[in-house]
């Protein structure tokens, strides 16, 4: 094809991470996550440039259901880790615009972080349930969706230390 233009739909809503943990197409855990914004926005003329500088957990049903679906549709025996990217259209509804099967977010220390943290576990950590899945090792209770707290931020940039803020609060800062 020798096209000269592509037009698509402008979404212009939330822009949501969906990560997620498979076992033989059954979703073992998962956490969406809204990117607020960018580090260096101005390089960029959608203001996009990467990883988030913040970033905070969404407990959204129809991300989750929406990101689930997605996987699903490209292996409904999906194994290992897939991210869905999400915007909004201009209704609110999540539209896919990428699937990251077989790797993870750059952002995914984030959750691991998060669970240490929050909930004194392991079980946000998604790179070690997914090490403890391929060595047929139990895995803890966690649920399929919402494995953290809504409303958790993550706040980073280049050469500062990445912060941890709930209600407000630093929780924890560590250079990476």
């Amino acid at each position: 094809m020798n096209w000269k233009f592509i037009a698509q739909e402008y979404l212009p809503g939330r822009n949501i991470g969906f990560h997620s943990l498979w076992k033989d197409g059954e979703l073992v855990t998962s956490m969406a996550r809204e990117r607020l914004e960018y580090i260096y926005p101005n390089l960029a003329p959608s203001g996009v440039t990467g990883t988030p500088a913040t970033q905070k957990t969404i407990c959204d049903d129809k991300a989750n259901e929406i990101g689930t679906r997605a996987v699903l549709a490209i292996d409904p025996d999906f194994n290992g880790i897939a991210c869905v990217d999400l915007k909004e259209n201009k209704e609110g509804q999540p539209c896919v615009t990428e699937i990251n099967a077989g790797r993870m977010f750059t952002t995914s220390f984030f959750f691991s972080y998060a669970s240490k943290v929050l909930r004194k576990d392991y079980c946000a950590n998604i790179p070690y349930l997914y090490v403890r899945l391929a060595f047929k090792e139990n895995l803890p209770k966690v649920p399929k969706y919402n494995i953290l707290p809504e409303n958790t931020y993550w706040i980073r940039h280049i050469d500062a230390p990445a912060r941890l803020v709930k209600n407000g609060k630093v929780l924890g800062e560590m250079y990476r």
